[in-house]
């Protein structure tokens, strides 16, 4: 069974992104991981240190672990499952370490993780991932997509979903993956691209046609659009766009030293999510394996 993976620290961006999480699952018929990792406190001298650790460690995991069953209730209650649709079973996991390092050695090793999403805070407000700079050390991992939803944002089953893509052939793995996700919602998928150029070249002409050929040939999603949108800010564009009611989810893809750099490291990535009012799933272009969902 595929397993959304949530990453929490308990705020509420983090609550929110956890009934996100539950109402996509339900959909695709995926099962929930509730994770939250946290570290032990330094203690001196050294031999103290060591013995306070152990006892720190069991009292710390028990609070998480209570916190993360308090959290999968209220999700529980919230949602309120019957025997007439699929409704995940909710995994509480509670680990002491660095969070890409648990997720990679002690998460991704051990279950089918499709996705994992977290909370961040809404449009107007200065971005703090609760992860901090965790979420691009997890996307640099090359593990799985990870979403990234507003506060406040509630669940609905996506009609139109947004590719942000510079028609790298790399990105025809990330199509394929997308597609097989909005199948669950007959969901309309809109491939842009964004140029500051004035004048449309027959370069780009060529590139496009054969990126469209190969997804109509080799993934053949019906529902597949292309447009080609001028704009000298490249984040403040696809802002632009996401801003359209119908766009339920926006999706771009990392990568460390390509063209779309810019938009997933540093302030510009602060920027952007700061920006965007819609959930963002994001792509790293290292994966080994792009999910089949």
């Amino acid at each position: 069974m595929k397993t959304i993976l949530v990453l929490t620290d308990f705020s509420d961006e983090a609550d929110n992104a956890a009934m996100y999480a539950v109402g996509l699952a339900m959909n695709i018929s995926a099962d929930i991981a509730l994770c939250h990792t946290f570290a032990l406190p330094e203690r001196s001298p050294a031999a103290a240190r060591i013995a306070w650790s152990i006892e720190d460690y069991f009292s710390l995991k028990q609070q998480s672990l209570a916190s993360l069953s308090a959290l999968a209730d209220r999700i529980t209650h919230a949602v309120r499952p019957d025997a007439t649709r699929f409704f995940p079973k909710i995994k509480c996991i509670s680990e002491v370490g660095d969070l890409a390092d648990v997720v990679q050695n002690n998460i991704m090793a051990n279950r089918d993780i499709a996705m994992i999403i977290m909370g961040m805070h809404g449009a107007g407000k200065a971005v703090q991932l609760f992860l901090g700079s965790n979420v691009l050390k997890v996307l640099e991992l090359g593990l799985c997509p990870v979403m990234v939803v507003p506060e406040r944002e509630d669940y609905r089953n996506p009609t139109k979903v947004i590719f942000a893509t510079d028609l790298d052939k790399a990105h025809m793995e990330v199509l394929r993956s997308l597609s097989s996700l909005c199948t669950h919602f007959d969901a309309q998928i809109s491939l842009v691209y964004v140029s500051n150029e004035n004048g449309f070249h027959e370069h780009h002409s060529d590139v496009s046609q054969q990126f469209l050929t190969k997804a109509s040939t080799n993934i053949g999603y019906p529902k597949l659009y292309y447009r080609r949108v001028k704009g000298r800010s490249v984040s403040d564009t696809l802002h632009r766009l996401s801003k359209n009611p119908s766009c339920d989810f926006f999706t771009i893809v990392y990568s460390k030293h390509g063209f779309w750099d810019r938009l997933i490291k540093g302030s510009i990535t602060q920027k952007l999510m700061n920006k965007m009012e819609v959930p963002m799933l994001i792509y790293s272009q290292t994966m080994e394996k792009f999910p089949v969902f």
